[in-house]
This record gives structure tokens, sequence and C-alpha cells, in this order.
């Protein structure tokens, strides 16, 4: 059986025999509904960042496909971004940014947001449903989703229906602005003449 779909489960996670049992089915369905859309959404985000890898080193035609499945693939959200770093950084650099404690690089917001918004996924991602003595039914009328951190001691972390869109809008804000930056810098490597044979790599 599965234990989300059993109604007497579902009490024993939100503890709540006040509320109805369609209530607790339809808090505990959206609550996995908003998880997956949040990870899912962030999923896109770093398929962007792959792409914009794999199109500013203008890879994409000559070893695009080998360099995701053996490459990309393999890395970290985070080193990602930090090869995404790397990438603008250098970029800034050569369209004449000279930094200074005073003079930020004209991407250091846009990373930052890469990593408070990688912190929102990884909540979604690994922490559990609020269990049963820390929810009442109230909380079901004010939040759509209720988790629970338990590193250095209990926290409760409840999102409202505007809090989790406004996550999702800043997710597919992020994937814009990468296209944005993409369509303006002028890639260094536009010109590069590498060629590259990927059956040679292939096993035999």
């Amino acid at each position: 059986m599965d234990d989300y779909n059993d109604k007497e489960f579902i009490k024993k996670i939100i503890n709540a025999d006040a509320i109805s049992d369609d209530a607790i089915k339809e808090f505990t369905l959206n609550s996995h509904h908003y998880r997956g859309i949040i990870i899912n959404e962030f999923a896109m985000l770093e398929k962007a960042i792959e792409g914009f890898i794999l199109k500013y080193l203008n890879v994409l035609e000559l070893c695009g496909y080998d360099m995701q499945i053996i490459i990309l693939d393999r890395l970290t959200f985070e080193a990602k971004r930090a090869s995404l770093k790397k990438l603008l950084d250098d970029q800034a650099r050569a369209d004449g940014f000279i930094p200074t404690n005073k003079n930020k690089s004209p991407y250091k917001d846009f990373m930052n947001e890469l990593v408070s918004l990688n912190e929102q996924r990884n909540i979604f991602a690994h922490y559990p449903m609020e269990i049963s003595k820390h929810i009442d039914a109230s909380v079901l009328d004010d939040y759509v989703i209720c988790l629970q951190k338990y590193r250095d001691g209990y926290e409760s972390i409840r999102y409202t229906q505007e809090e989790i869109d406004k996550i999702l809008t800043r997710i597919r804000n992020a994937v814009i602005e990468l296209e944005s930056i993409l369509s303006k810098v002028d890639s260094p490597y536009n010109n590069a003449s590498i060629k590259w044979d990927s059956k040679k790599f292939k096993k035999q």
C-alpha cells in the first residue's frame, strides 16, 4: 500500500483528529506537488547552466553531448555554478571590468542568487514533512507545505502559496537571466577552430 494514500498514515504525520479526511489528503497531496515542482524547476535551471557552459565554450556541436554525459552530469550544482562563475569573471575582465573593493563584478548578484536558490532547493529536497506534534488545523489554512529541519536543533519551515510562487519566479528569472547574458557576451571561444571526433573516444 502507498502510505501517502492511506488516510490513517497521513493522520499520524500531521495528527489532526479535528481535520477532515479530505482536508488531510488535499494538504498532503498539495505538499508533494509543491515540493516536486520546486525541485523540477530547479533541475531545469541546472540544465540551463549546463547549456550556457556548452554554448559559451562553443563546443555544443563539436562535443556537446559527450561533454554533458561524461562531465557535466557528474558535477554537483555548486561545481557547475563555480564553473559558470569562472567563465563570467573572465568575461567581465575581457569586457574591461577591474575588480576593486568598491567595484563588484557585474555578475556578483546573479551568482549570489544561484547560491540562495540552491539553498532553497536543498530544503525541499532533503527536509521531510512536518510531524504531528508541530502542526495543527490552523496551519492548513495559512500554509501549503510544512517541512522540518533538525540540524543544530528542531526548526519548522513553512511556506505560504505566495512564498512558493516567489521562489518559482526567482528560479525562472534566473534561467531568463542566463539566456540574456549569453545573448550579450562575446565569447572568446566563438572563433575557436577545435575539431572533435567523438567516435574515437567511444568504446568499440
